[in-house]
């Protein structure tokens, strides 16, 4: 026993006397297999399969991101050292190049995704997984299939107005290279407005000149954007926007060119948030920016939105047609039914069999009879029986309430206000709202106020915009209008801040969704509401499924831009002037207006069938569980609100 107890002795004081010596070699090798394993892990995380499916979409978007700047502007999610801060000094590249690049990395993620089993992953990770496949295939057909049939330029999500707004709501200024980089990126317009036009940038590199472009116009080797324009050949395979719309992108850059420097929109956003800053460093060098961004203007901006002019009043007087439907093209019919399932989160069977766009039409036309009936009945219950027309019934009602005069915009902006800060909260806490009047750029896109959600990590505050003229209707349904933007703000508000989903779905917008929101936050308020209050929430659902209605009516079933305002005036309560909007507005924003009918619609059936109140605990759950979601496509929506299941 004493001799293994020596023994034993013996080998722990060689041990420790081999260590004592040996010890930073130890050590080097431990921390070499740290490193490995850390650079294994990384590489495996970036380049390969990652363990969890959230790691491979949330590194897919951030490589999205670094290849679309303004996203990472948009968002606020990625900090240093993810980025540097020159990146936000970039605008997204729209070359031709550029797009062949966006495809082919398409096609690459899709190989990433495919090595998950799906029988292995949560509900929220198989939700996940099919809808960031969705999104990848319709960018893949957009970019590939259908690039010439998407319109290059419209007056809602055209650079004349996605520019001025991206610089005003999202870029903001805390520090000396925040403002540098607002100066850098003005400057970069020049090249997004040609690549717009010609497909490559302005000053092209030696090895692009030698490359014949196109996008609206053809390029030549070693043209010019300037003798591109003046040559004017037209790029006959993609689809030109119809003249309403491109009278309206003219007016646009016309208005913005027309003001005097010192009161264009983008010059006084810049220097109101200059003098906002508390930032040392900016305050000292408050001259020396100013100098750069009147260059910046003077030189790259203003001169490319001129040329981008010159070419749409061109194409007014030479090519555009005067139809207003996509579907006059060879790929329209396919195209329109992309863009319906996009809007819509459908599947090829359902956009082919449940929900074809006749069936839609036809469902359309129903609840915009119903909704009129419904309103009729409201009037009489009012005790309005004179007038033949629903309009007329609505003018006298309208007057025996006094409502028939303008509130003024102070006045209605007052009350927009009070009624969307005292909307209810059902499933979110309320975030702050900043309220601004409407440059004038958005004039002629909506007869609504217009709703922008704030960053990821909300430093940026949510922003709505109001016209500077209110007509009759919009003052009537003010109420319905200001609580609609409430649910959507509560939703959007809960969604990019919601650190459990990826960070694609934090930025992804899924229209039916956030119409659906819409639907129930307002069927919830106004059920049990008085009958003036309901008269407004009628009026409002009668104008949505008009949307709806006029959307397919012009792309499905080819109706003109004067068949078509004609429907609106005549169904609506609108003026001659806000029914040509809707018209444009669904015209240009091809798909994006059925959302709203649909949305009533599929309420509607939930309501008939019990599933959807917040006051019932179950339904509440549910509702819950859908909301913290996100957006969905409309298989797993149905699977969550049709399929009476626990989702806990």
């Amino acid at each position: 026993m004493k001799f293994n107890h020596n023994y034993r002795a013996y080998y722990r004081n060689k041990i420790a006397n081999h260590l004592k010596m040996k010890w930073w070699l130890y050590l080097r090798i431990l921390c070499f297999i740290g490193i490995i394993s850390f650079v294994g892990d990384r590489l495996n995380v970036w380049y390969f399969k990652p363990a969890k499916l959230y790691t491979l979409l949330d590194r897919l978007f951030y490589d999205y991101a670094k290849e679309h700047p303004e996203v990472l502007t948009k968002t606020k999610f990625f900090k240093w050292p993810y980025i540097t801060p020159g990146m936000e000094g970039h605008l997204n590249d729209v070359s031709i190049f550029q797009e062949e690049l966006d495809v082919n990395y398409s096609h690459k993620e899709f190989e990433f995704l495919e090595r998950y089993n799906q029988d292995e992953l949560s509900k929220s990770e198989q939700f996940s997984a099919a809808i960031f496949k969705f999104i990848i295939e319709d960018e893949i057909l957009e970019n590939d299939l259908y690039s010439g049939t998407v319109y290059a330029i419209d007056h809602i999500n055209g650079i004349q107005v996605q520019l001025p707004m991206f610089m005003i709501n999202n870029h903001e200024i805390n520090s000396i290279t925040d403002a540098n980089n607002y100066i850098l990126r003005l400057e970069e317009v020049q090249d997004k407005v040609s690549e717009l036009i010609s497909g490559n940038r302005l000053y092209p590199t030696d090895s692009e000149q030698l490359i014949t472009t196109k996008n609206i116009l053809f390029r030549r080797k070693g043209e010019s954007l300037e003798e591109c324009i003046h040559h004017f050949h037209i790029n006959e395979q993609i689809v030109k926007p119809p003249q309403s719309i491109l009278r309206r992108v003219e007016e646009q850059l016309i208005s913005f060119l027309d003001v005097p420097f010192e009161k264009n929109i983008i010059y006084q956003d810049f220097l109101h948030k200059l003098e906002s800053s508390d930032d040392e460093r900016i305050r000292k060098n408050i001259p020396e920016l100013k100098y750069g961004i009147k260059r910046a203007l003077e030189g790259a901006v203003i001169p490319s939105f001129d040329a981008l002019r010159r070419t749409v009043t061109e194409l007014i007087m030479q090519q555009a047609p005067s139809e207003i439907t996509v579907m006059q093209y060879d790929l329209g019919v396919p195209y329109y039914q992309q863009r319906l399932k996009r809007t819509l989160g459908f599947n090829d069977q359902i956009i082919d069999y449940e929900y074809r766009p006749q069936i839609m039409y036809n469902l359309g036309k129903k609840l915009v009879y119903r909704e009129k009936k419904k309103l009729r009945t409201l009037f009489l219950e009012e005790g309005i029986e004179e007038g033949a027309t629903l309009k007329e019934k609505a003018e006298i009602y309208f007057k025996e309430k006094n409502k028939n005069k303008s509130l003024g915009v102070d006045l209605y902006i007052a009350d927009f206000i009070q009624s969307f800060s005292s909307a209810p909260q059902y499933f979110t806490k309320e975030k702050q709202v900043e309220y601004y009047i409407q440059p004038s750029i958005l004039d002629g896109i909506s007869i609504e106020p217009f709703y922008f959600e704030g960053s990821f990590d909300y430093s940026r505050k949510s922003k709505i915009y109001f016209s500077d003229s209110i007509s009759i209707y919009t003052q009537n349904t003010l109420l319905p209008t200001a609580l609609s933007m409430a649910a959507e703000h509560q939703w959007k508000g809960s969604i990019i801040t919601n650190t459990s989903l990826p960070l694609f779905r934090r930025n992804l917008s899924i229209p039916f969704m956030e119409e659906f929101w819409k639907n129930v936050y307002l069927y919830n308020y106004f059920i049990n509401a008085s009958l003036e209050q309901r008269i407004e929430w009628t009026m409002w659902r009668l104008q949505n499924a008009i949307y709806m209605e006029t959307d397919l009516g012009i792309h499905n079933l080819l109706w003109t831009r004067t068949e078509a305002v004609a429907y609106v005036f005549d169904n609506s309560l609108l003026t001659k002037g806000d029914s040509e909007k809707i018209v444009d507005q669904c015209a240009g924003a091809i798909s994006d207006n059925v959302a709203r009918g649909m949305a009533i619609y599929i309420t509607d059936l939930l309501i008939e069938e019990g599933k959807i109140s917040v006051d019932n605990q179950l339904n509440k759950k549910n509702l819950d569980y859908l909301f913290h979601e996100g957006g969905v496509l409309f298989e797993q929506f149905k699977e969550i609100m049709f399929v009476n299941k626990d989702q806990n």
